[in-house]
């Protein structure tokens, strides 16, 4: 028979429905997201040599997956612009103009200027709010540097016979995550 003092508070389970997104620079994607899959997080680990096995320790350094998030395009592809545009101001691929209105922000953060990472930047940070069953946040995840670094295709179909509306998948790398319980 269990303790009575090691059963948890809240005995909920957590709702895939509860949960508020945002990312600074793309206040039109925010309105429209469908699904936001939180990265995972993994501690690399080394092995001490021992003349009978490899004795695995852990390591100094944790590796964040990506931040992926879907959205439905909106029927003037604003939000959908919000992310292509980003991205040809990062990778500048017809000229270095592009390149322009951040460089000089890119220039400060790899100086170490912490300044240049917010606001305009190439970075933005992004908010992950989960609900409660009560629609009360409970927990705020705060993901720092945030840049995207794929955005899936957009497929168009006249053989459709309901209307399924267009989705983009939008992948995010970042420097890491904090999680705080509210």
């Amino acid at each position: 028979m269990a303790d009575i003092r090691s059963q948890p508070a809240n005995k909920n389970f957590l709702s895939p429905f509860g949960y508020k997104f945002s990312i600074k620079k793309t206040p039109t994607m925010n309105w429209f997201v469908q699904s936001v899959v939180l990265p995972s997080v993994n501690l690399n680990r080394t092995t001490i040599p021992t003349p009978f096995i490899q004795l695995p320790i852990p390591g100094d350094h944790i590796e964040f997956g990506n931040l992926e998030v879907t959205f439905r395009v909106d029927e003037n592809m604003d939000n959908y612009l919000e992310l292509y545009n980003w991205m040809q101001s990062l990778g500048f691929p017809d000229n270095f103009d592009q390149y322009k209105n951040i460089a000089p922000k890119m220039r400060g953060a790899l100086s170490g200027n912490s300044d240049s990472l917010t606001g305009d930047s190439i970075y933005s940070d992004a908010t992950l709010l989960i609900l409660s069953s009560n629609m009360n946040p409970i927990t705020e995840i705060t993901f720092i540097d945030v840049f995207p670094v794929g955005l899936s295709q957009l497929s168009f179909n006249s053989q459709l016979t309901d209307v399924q509306y267009i989705e983009a998948t939008v992948t995010f790398t970042h420097r890491k995550f904090n999680i705080k319980q509210l």
